[in-house]
């Protein structure tokens, strides 16, 4: 069995699933291989082929009938219904065909014809119904494995309908086999209750909910005409598979004009039951053995080129000989490759339609568009092709050939594009600028904006999204709001009229000096901004002074020292002075003022402010307004207030060395990247580019040392593509395989680790797994900055996906766009269904290795494992790394072993944490970041437990909890205090505990950096209100 399961690329666990699947497929198409050589032969032996147009030409007004019935059905039935439906229906039309026949001995032509539409009717309908319903059990990647084996097991039973054709057509009357295509059809359905009830679907009930919806038309989403006509691949597809048929319907006449001439009934129904049995053993070998490596291989995209190439060369063959050879070449052509190999790799285009219309597009194109084009065909026939010479006709079939196999290089490149705009569908892309997004604005929205910015709370963000599309309607609604607010409560809209100041908008300007004319009533912030571009008269600066309040004396210095003439800039000098001798809050303000001077030669003055906790965020803001490339001095000051500040500090103390401009900022910036929130990275990677080309030196060297953490190279890689893309391009090879190389260890090193509780080993294979997937997120970052792949956030986050469809869509995004040998290392690592090359790691040498990484982690984790091995054998080992100038945590770690402290340390607490479930979605450097915080809290039996702003892990002990639902006593490992992050009342009791308590203000702060924490706690705040 293992050796089966190998050879068909079965997983473990698929193998009954993938049996019940190939018997369907099995008993279904036995039955219409029947259906088909009977009502063939029958036809072909009364008319020929000169009535097969008429067959061509109304098939599609069948099709048409049929298809809205069939999309009402599904829309009011679902899937599951519709398909027992179909299955009753051909039992039953079997078995009424036998009557009819038995009845009519004499075959009137209208029974014939009857015939050979329910024939045709099944053919294109029932391979429709069965594949769509496959596709909700199966994601991409498991498509490539396994369709192919269920067109084998059809294949199967098409040989085994050709051949009881082929063995009973001399034996019985032909009308018994059309009792044959009900039984199939009969136990074809206990296989499909079998399904139904053993698997589930993919989706999610509400997801099929939702197509339900959808197939229903254009009231709950887009018409099929805009989802076609919206999706370049979709109209690509339908055109090459329109001529595709074309081209099938004229090698169909042709063949079988060959095969009827002097042909009886009986030798007909033999000779293509044969041919049937024989072309179907080889699809079986190809869907079983070949298609799967042949599409793993070459890809999808590429075994689309197989068909039209077959076509051509059977029609070829017809222009320079004629005969049973050329026509049995014409029928493997259809019968063969068609339905073994472009059918199969049609099912797997399919999966590039967009979502919201694929089964919609799907029964278009294989209910009336397929028919359509055998119509014209036959149509065309009818009206005098047929009347042409064959080798004319074969001519023709040729360019057919040449136009289908147009269309399809043209799909080859739009394919891997289709791929990536299916996995946007519902992702919130935050990658547009602000700009596209709001320009131009409809008038109705704009009327909302003004609406929503009648309030201080609404205002900022209406008047910013305003600002993107009109700056005139902007600035009045925030001049009409200030008029509305008294000085006190206009605090805090200072960076709105920031923003428009700097833009040196004339218009804007103008505007504000005709404003400021009136003598508005502002507070002092607004004034000392307005101030700073000399919008305020020193006049009126000079007589808010004389008022002798600490913020009028401020605005008074900036308006002064703005001026124009000496005297008013002495005045301002002296305004200032004054101001730093008095309390520290006159010297935050004089702080303040000298900021918005405009004199760069402040910055110096300023930049040993930044060293005082009280006065470091003013001073940040002054010397941000301040800076130029003259300042390059006071770098070291302001690397050091950003890691010592807050996020708001940062930001400012980023922005502020992004205006001196000074590559040497470069290095210790990259070495900080780990702590710096998403916007910050994207404002770091701005100020990279500004530097332009200068930039480059540090940022290879950045790309190519691993000590870096993978959040700095990752920046390092982008600002490289948009610098020196070509540079990118000759180091991402070599850098790919190392890091693949390193990816491959990371993983092996988890599967070895992974079965040990004990913490050390515990927290290293957290630490490796993780690890390789940040690697994994760089190696397709990296990919994707020099090829022709969606951007990153959008992939990365796909491959994450709890939905296996959306994860698989991803995989085949990410094979269209790299090369082979790339994607099949890449796939072990990104589906870990797929083995891994044994690298037969021991766990020391695992251990001893990562000590001696870059990572504090990891070499923190090591240490901990190899004392818990044998503490007294690594004593001197651990001792020399402690002399080594560690990282913090790992000094830490050190110390708790080697001085055996009984207090947890930071490591210790990462360690409790990660044990918990209610973190079990954070990585362990979030958790290292948390246990950094995070407090020990001891209580006696009978003590309340105060936890306002802080959470609490229980790690001895036990506590009640009271969350409005009666007292609940927790025990280890459990949480609480959580409550108060989501507005949710509780009260606490201790039974006699310790706990591990971290601030709401440490988890926000962890949850800015890290959207992986963002994300888990948005989740639980999802779920505690579902329980209100």
């Amino acid at each position: 069995m293992k050796f089966l399961s190998r050879l068909f690329k079965i997983e473990r666990g698929e193998g009954r699933k993938v049996f019940a699947f190939c018997l369907l497929f099995a008993l279904l198409q036995a039955g219409i291989a029947i259906g088909i050589s009977l009502a063939d032969s029958v036809f072909l032996s009364r008319f020929g082929v000169d009535k097969l147009p008429l067959i061509f030409l109304f098939t599609p007004v069948m099709m048409a009938c049929y298809t809205p019935l069939y999309a009402t059905l599904l829309r009011l039935l679902g899937l599951d219904r519709v398909f027992k439906g179909i299955l009753g229906v051909l039992v039953l039309g079997g078995g009424l065909l036998f009557l009819a026949f038995t009845l009519w001995p004499t075959q009137p032509d209208s029974l014939i014809y009857l015939a050979k539409f329910y024939s045709v009717l099944w053919f294109i309908a029932l391979y429709s119904v069965t594949w769509s319903f496959t596709e909700d059990y199966f994601d991409i990647q498991n498509a490539k494995r396994l369709y192919a084996l269920f067109s084998g097991g059809g294949a199967c039973g098409a040989i085994l309908g050709g051949s009881i054709v082929a063995c009973t057509a001399h034996l019985f009357p032909l009308r018994f086999l059309f009792l044959a295509w009900s039984l199939f059809s009969l136990l074809a359905f206990p296989v499909l209750l079998w399904i139904l009830r053993r698997w589930s679907k993919i989706e999610s009930e509400e997801n099929e909910e939702n197509e339900k919806e959808k197939i229903g038309g254009s009231r709950k989403g887009w018409s099929l005409f805009d989802s076609v006509r919206r999706s370049r691949f979709t109209i690509l597809l339908t055109f090459a598979l329109f001529t595709t048929l074309l081209s099938t319907t004229l090698c169909e006449y042709q063949y079988l004009d060959v095969f009827s001439r002097g042909a009886n009934p009986a030798s007909l129904a033999t000779l293509l039951g044969t041919l049937y049995a024989l072309a179907n053993l080889f699809n079986l070998l190809m869907s079983f053995l070949f298609f799967n490596r042949l599409v793993l291989r070459i890809g999808v995209a590429n075994v689309a080129l197989i068909q039209g190439t077959t076509y051509l060369v059977f029609f070829l063959a017809m222009v320079f000989g004629r005969g049973n050879a050329a026509a049995a070449l014409g029928f493997f052509a259809y019968q063969g490759v068609l339905t073994s190999i472009d059918f199969n790799n049609d099912n797997l285009l399919f999966n590039a339609i967009p979502r919201s219309s694929r089964k919609q597009v799907r029964g278009m194109l294989e209910g009336v568009a397929e028919p359509l084009a055998s119509a014209l065909m036959g149509l065309a026939l009818l009206l005098g092709l047929s009347e042409l010479a064959p080798e004319v006709l074969s001519s023709i079939g040729v360019g057919l050939s040449l136009i289908c196999l147009f269309w399809v290089f043209l799909l080859r490149r739009s394919y891997p594009l289709a791929m990536a705009e299916n996995l946007k569908d519902g992702w919130l892309d935050f990658s547009r600028k602000g700009a596209d997004l709001f320009h131009p604005l409809a008038p109705s929205e704009v009327a909302l904006l003004k609406e929503s910015a009648s309030s201080k709370a609404n205002a900022p963000l209406s008047i910013r999204v305003l600002w993107a599309s009109d700056r005139l309607a902007a600035l009045e609604l925030l001049l009409a709001l200030l008029a509305k607010l008294s000085p006190a409560d206009q605090e805090g809209l200072e960076p709105l009229l920031e923003m428009m100041l700097v833009s040196k908008d004339t218009d804007v300007v103008r505007r504000l000096l005709q404003w400021m004319e009136g003598e508005p009533a502002l507070c002092a912030g607004l004034l000392g901004l307005l101030g700073s571009f000399g919008l305020v008269h020193p006049g009126n600066a000079i007589g808010r002074m004389e008022l002798g309040g600490a913020e009028d004396k401020g605005v008074a210095a900036v308006a002064l020292l703005n001026g124009w003439t000496t005297g008013d800039r002495i005045k301002g000098l002296s305004t200032i002075e004054g101001l730093l001798a008095g309390s520290s809050e006159e010297i935050r303000i004089a702080i303040k003022a000298l900021g918005l001077s405009h004199q760069e030669k402040y910055v110096h003055f300023l930049a040993p402010n930044l060293r005082s906790q009280p006065n470091r965020g003013v001073a940040l803001e002054a010397i941000r307004l301040l800076a130029s490339p003259e300042a390059s001095r006071i770098l070291p000051d302001l690397l050091s207030a950003m890691e010592r500040g807050d996020a708001r500090e940062r930001g400012i103390a980023l922005a502020a060395i992004a205006k001196i401009a000074d590559p040497a900022a470069l290095p210790p910036l990259f070495a900080r990247c780990e702590r710096l929130s998403p916007p910050e990275r994207r404002e770091f990677m701005q100020f990279i580019l500004s530097l332009g080309l200068k930039s480059v030196p540090v940022i290879v060297s950045v790309l190519r040392d691993p000590r870096y953490s993978y959040a700095a190279r990752s920046i390092a890689a982008r600002s490289l593509g948009e610098l020196a893309h070509p540079q990118l391009k000759a180091l991402s090879p070599p850098l790919i395989a190392a890091e693949i190389e390193r990816a491959y260890r990371a993983l092996a090193s988890y599967r070895v680790l992974a079965s040990s509780e004990a913490m050390g080993p515990f927290l290293l294979a957290r630490f490796y797994r993780e690890f390789q997937a940040r690697i994994v997120d760089f190696l397709v970052e990296l990919l994707i900055l020099g090829g022709r792949l969606p951007d990153f956030e959008l992939l990365s986050a796909s491959l994450r996906s709890s939905n296996p469809r959306t994860r698989g869509d991803a995989i085949e995004t990410l094979e269209q766009g790299v090369n082979y040998r790339t994607f099949r290392q890449l796939l072990p690592l990104l589906d870990p269904r797929v083995e891994i090359p044994d690298l037969s790691l021991q766990e020391r040498d695992i251990l001893l290795s990562a000590l001696e990484s870059p990572h504090p982690f990891g070499c923190s984790a090591a240490a901990w494992a190899l004392w818990e091995e044998d503490g007294d054998r690594c004593r001197t080992l651990l001792r020399d790394k402690l002399c080594a100038r560690p990282s913090p945590l790992l000094r830490d770690t050190l110390l708790s072993l080697l001085t055996e402290r009984t207090l947890p340390c930071v490591l210790e607490k990462t360690f409790l944490l990660s044990k918990a479930a209610f973190f079990e979605d954070f990585g362990v450097w979030e958790l290292e970041f948390l246990a950094r915080g995070s407090t020990l809290d001891s209580r006696e039996p009978g003590s309340p437990t105060c936890t306002d702003g802080a959470l609490s892990l229980i790690i001895e002990g036990r506590v009640e909890v009271d969350r409005g639902e009666g007292w609940v006593s927790l025990g280890v490992g459990e949480v609480f205090g959580d409550e108060g992050l989501y507005g949710k009342s509780f009260e606490a009791r201790s039974e006699g505990h310790r706990a591990l308590s971290i601030t709401t203000e440490n988890l926000l702060a962890c949850a800015t950096t890290r959207p992986q924490v963002a994300i888990a706690l948005y989740q639980r705040a999802l779920q505690i209100g579902r329980k209100r």
